[in-house]
């Protein structure tokens, strides 16, 4: 999920049933958004915290109380099991998705191998594995996602090259990014940033 883009979404959809915009309230973001304060503001007129462990969006409870012509109760249910099974806390602990997450993004330039992210888990490798399997993820998994979003969330400044997105992200050359962005995605940088860009706007 891209942050910014997924934010816009929420903002969208919250308009779309409440018949106005500014539903957003109070948004929390991780460090990895540091920079950005000033396009949140002027999109939705909030300044981000972004000293957060987690990305949050508070919205106005008037709108989620709102009622929902596309509700459908079963699928309601099925995904909020899903979501706590797999995202939010097992047995009082947060995931270890999660967990590895957040240690990610924040050192995303030069991310830990499995072995140190275990041992500042307090757990081996091989619990490590087992736990993110359980959550139908893998290490290397998160990795490339956190990569990508944290891109993704670069590519919108238009103050940055590919180069130095691609030094933030702890390549020592483009050449090297744009190989492991093309693997990743599919997509060269500058085609991802493109269409990144136009949909956006389109919003």
């Amino acid at each position: 999920m891209l942050v910014m883009i997924g934010t816009c979404m929420i903002d969208s959809e919250c308009a779309h049933y409440s018949g106005h915009n500014g539903n957003i309230r109070r948004i929390e973001l991780t460090p990895s958004s540091k920079g950005y304060e000033t396009a949140y503001r002027k999109q939705f007129a909030v300044v981000p915290d972004t000293n957060q462990g987690l990305n949050v969006l508070v919205l106005d409870r008037a709108v989620l109380d709102l009622p929902n012509p596309l509700a459908d109760p079963d699928t309601c249910a099925e995904l909020i099991e899903s979501f706590a099974r797999r995202h939010h806390l097992h047995d009082g602990h947060m995931s270890a998705a999660i967990r590895v997450r957040e240690r990610i993004m924040s050192s995303i330039g030069d991310p830990p191998g499995l072995e140190s992210m275990a041992k500042s888990l307090r757990m081996t490798s091989r619990q490590l594995r087992l736990a993110l399997s359980r959550e139908d993820a893998s290490y290397q998994q998160i990795v490339r996602a956190c990569r990508i979003e944290y891109a993704s969330i670069l590519f919108k400044n238009p103050g940055l090259s590919l180069s130095q997105i691609a030094e933030r992200l702890g390549y020592s050359d483009l050449s090297a990014f744009t190989h492991a962005f093309c693997r990743w995605t599919g997509k060269s940088p500058s085609t991802f940033r493109i269409e990144m860009l136009s949909q956006s706007a389109s919003l």
